[in-house]
């Protein structure tokens, strides 16, 4: 009976387990942060104020202060997170 032995030739994609993990960390720290960023501002004003606020926070940084400074940061972790997480999975499926 044969043993299992792994390819020699085959390597390790270490740079496409690594982005996945850092993505998937900056996603797990961001989404609290602009969650919570988010709901500091709808607790101090009506909803239409709030979203003017967070759509004002994205667009305009020196604008932002506060949690809408708060919100703007946890948004672009977000975005960041997403597209570093994405890139590691593309990269781990092509040399799979």
């Amino acid at each position: 009976m044969s043993q299992w032995r792994p390819e020699p030739n085959r390597h390790r994609r270490p740079v496409g387990e690594v982005a996945t993990r850092i993505g998937t960390g900056l996603l797990l720290v961001a989404i609290p942060l602009a969650a919570g960023a988010f709901l500091g501002l709808v607790s101090g004003a009506t909803m239409t104020a709030a979203l003017s606020t967070a759509t004002t926070a994205v667009t305009d940084p020196p604008a932002a202060s506060g949690a809408a400074r708060l919100f703007r940061i946890g948004v672009l972790g977000v975005l960041a997170g997403s597209w570093i997480l994405g890139f590691g999975l593309v990269v781990e499926e092509l040399w799979a």
